[in-house]
């Protein structure tokens, strides 16, 4: 897609329409989704622009999405599900600059997601004087630097992300974080912990089709993504992130895929706090 589109199954947790800034990311993150699927045709695609602004200039002016859908200007546009907003690319293109420019001053909320870290911050100024219609949001996978680097080698690193938050919340804009995918439950609890004072709301998920990720990398993965999967109580992992977020005071949604894990008992031969990314 090129235009904004509404968002269909578990991915509409996170928004309710989407636009792809890029047609691909290049953080290489060794867990990513968009290599399976809908959009595996994108995925091997150099990382550039793929917005079509007369395009979207036209569905926010007309409010719709598309000639069967209203746009309800309400919704948030999340940025985005298939790249990161602020991947590498965009210190030289600026393009997501472009993009929320064009949708803030026609009036939408916008929702931001990214691993960038501190590249967010060369849009403060855009940010701050939208403030009002705008959310940023970090995903947070660990708290040690080098489990990052081995899962997702080009993202930046933890505590810049949550460096990112603490700009961002000190200049009055919203933020929220994505505890997704979560491949080591004592590290998803200690980074929501530690960025929790800079965080406005959490979407607590888990890690998901972790045998399909295994075909997809084969060599590629540090651990067996499956046995990472297979190996964690899920109920006793979400259990424990709401009573700390609840302890916390902080707002929280429970993705769909750790809804249905908590309904269901612990698999013969799980561990507590599964397996650990760095063993």
């Amino acid at each position: 897609m090129t235009k904004i589109y509404v968002s269909k199954g578990t991915a509409g947790e996170q928004a309710g329409y989407v636009l792809n800034v890029y047609t691909s990311c290049d953080h290489g993150c060794k867990y990513c989704y968009t290599k399976q699927g809908v959009f595996r045709h994108l995925s091997a695609q150099p990382v550039v622009p793929r917005t079509r602004f007369k395009d979207v200039a036209r569905q926010l002016r007309e409010r719709r999405i598309d000639s069967r859908t209203r746009m309800d200007q309400e919704t948030p546009i999340l940025l985005s599900l298939m790249s990161d907003p602020y991947n590498r690319k965009e210190l030289s293109y600026g393009h997501t600059r472009d993009v929320l420019t064009l949708l803030l001053e026609r009036g939408a909320r916008v929702s931001v997601l990214t691993k960038g870290g501190r590249r967010c911050l060369r849009d403060l100024d855009l940010l701050c004087a939208h403030h009002d219609r705008v959310a940023v949001g970090a995903t947070l996978t660990f708290i040690t630097p080098s489990d990052s680097r081995r899962w997702e080698p080009h993202a930046a690193l933890p505590r810049e992300r949550i460096d990112a938050l603490r700009i961002l919340h000190n200049n009055g804009i919203q933020t929220w974080a994505s505890i997704e995918p979560v491949l080591d439950p004592e590290q998803s609890l200690r980074v929501i912990e530690e960025a929790a004072e800079w965080v406005d709301a959490f979407r607590i998920g888990k890690l998901n089709h972790g045998d399909a990720l295994d075909r997809l990398y084969d060599k590629e993965l540090p651990v067996s993504l499956t046995e990472i999967e297979n190996s964690v109580d899920w109920g006793q992992f979400g259990r424990d992130a709401i009573a700390l977020l609840e302890g916390l005071g902080k707002s929280y949604g429970i993705n769909h895929g750790l809804r249905v894990a908590m309904r269901h008992p612990l698999k013969p031969g799980s561990k507590l706090t599964g397996t650990r990314v760095n063993a």
